[in-house]
Parts: structure tokens; sequence; C-alpha cells
């Protein structure tokens, strides 16, 4: 069973067609649980502004926006700003089927610190599936591999409260579209697909001819090792983490994750 928290804290946003679909969602305040909000503004484009009702719901009928492979939502509240603003670029497969999505908006001078709360849930929560599968697995080890096993979980579960924050101040500049739907995959638990999209020679291979590619070429490593991490995959993340130092060692933010992660 796919843990509670992505069963509705993230819902997949990956399941609709343009031909007929309806796409149906909620604009919730701050995280799951919190309030409505409403008379949010939801613009998709080629369409007419929505606006949400009292509970905070709104639909878009995508067949009127023409055929396409992909949509875009635009979210807009005076004096807020968007946390789970990845999950808004939504892909359109062949399947036609509704589907219902979870904006999380915030008050924009909190604007962090509910992102950080919003990924270290996500954090918490891939390390706990992994914990499930390591056990499954381990039940017949030796205690001498339990006992490290159970070190491994302990140091994942502590990294929880660092990788959140490093996923909270990654500008949305330095988002490559490889690096925003690896971390979609991973928000819905989609953890092993997200690593086999960030896997080295795609990551080596990506353009660096600006200064802003150069940047997403480095958070892409870095969200790399912070999928590991959860993973307790720590020797890996830290071979990622050095690969961005090598590739640019003048970035302030590679250096910043690898000291974090030693911590």
């Amino acid at each position: 069973m796919r843990p509670l928290f992505c069963r509705l804290s993230f819902l997949p946003l990956l399941l609709f067609s343009t031909q007929g679909a309806i796409l149906r969602g909620v604009t919730i305040a701050d995280a799951l649980g919190g309030p409505p909000l409403s008379n949010v503004v939801i613009r998709v484009s080629g369409l007419p502004d929505i606006r949400t009702d009292e509970l905070g719901r709104f639909s878009i009928p995508l067949s009127q926006s023409g055929p396409s492979d992909s949509v875009l939502l635009n979210v807009s509240l005076p004096g807020h700003a968007v946390v789970n603003a990845t999950q808004l670029e939504i892909s359109a497969p062949r399947d036609e089927e509704n589907t219902m999505i979870t904006v999380l908006l915030t008050r924009e001078p909190i604007h962090e610190e509910m992102s950080r709360r919003f990924f270290r849930i996500a954090c918490l929560e891939a390390t706990k599936a992994r914990t499930r599968q390591s056990q499954a697995i381990g039940r017949d080890s030796a205690r001498e591999d339990d006992v490290e096993s159970h070190r491994e979980q302990d140091l994942a579960f502590r990294a929880a409260d660092i990788l959140a924050t490093e996923f909270a101040r990654v500008p949305p500049e330095a988002m490559s579209p490889l690096y925003r739907h690896s971390l979609n995959l991973f928000l819905v638990g989609r953890v092993e697909k997200a690593l086999a999209m960030l896997d080295d020679p795609s990551l080596r291979s990506f353009p660096r001819t600006s200064e802003s590619f150069e940047a997403q070429f480095v958070e892409n490593w870095l969200l790399k090792a912070r999928l590991l991490t959860t993973q307790f995959r720590f020797d890996e993340a830290r071979s990622a983490h050095k690969v961005a130092i090598t590739e640019d060692p003048g970035s302030h933010s590679a250096w910043l994750g690898l000291a974090r992660f030693e911590q």
C-alpha cells in the first residue's frame, strides 16, 4: 500500500488526456489539512480565468484548450505563493480520464518555511518506504547487518531537515526540465524512477552553454544526491556531490551541499 502522504498530499498529476478530459483541483492554505482558499485565480493558456469556489475547488475542461502534450497552471492569490510549484506542470498521456490535483499556497513571508515543511514530509516518507523495503529484505540477516541497517536508517531520517532546507532554497531558474520532472516523480513516491532519470550519462550530457545552464547542471547532481540520501545510498550521494564540485568548483551550492551532507 502506498504511504498515506503520497495518496493524499501529492495526488498524481500525470493522469489525463486533452480530449474531453476535465482537470479538477483544490487550493489549500500552507499544507495538507489546511483550510481551503477561495477566489484563487487559475489560468491555463487559451482558456478564460477560473476562480476557486468557497471550498477552494476548481474545474478546467481541457478539451477547450486544444490539443497539447502538456498544461501549465498559473495560480495566483495576492500576497501568496505556491508551495508545490513544480507539480503545476502537467504532462498529458493519451488515456482519457479526469484527475484531481492539490495546490498548496502560503503567505509570501512564510513561503520558505512552508516549502521546507513540505519537502521534509516528502523526504521522511521516502525514507520510511525505503526502511520498510529494507526490513522486508533483511528479516533473515545477521545481527551485525541489522545494527548497520538501523544506523543508516537513523542517519537518513536525521538528514530530512537538512535535505528539506536545500530543496526549499533552490531558485526556480536553477530547475531544469529534468530536475522538475525527476522531483515530481519523487514527490509521488516514485524514487527509483526519478533516480533512473538522473543517471550519470544524462547528467553529464546536460548542456552547459550559459551561466543559468551551469547552475541547472549543478542542481541536477545535487538533486540526485538528495534522493540517494533518502535511500541510505550515502557513498553514491557523496560521489554525486563531488561530481558537482569537480565540474563546477566555483559553485557555492555544490560546496554547501557537500558540507551539509558530511554534517
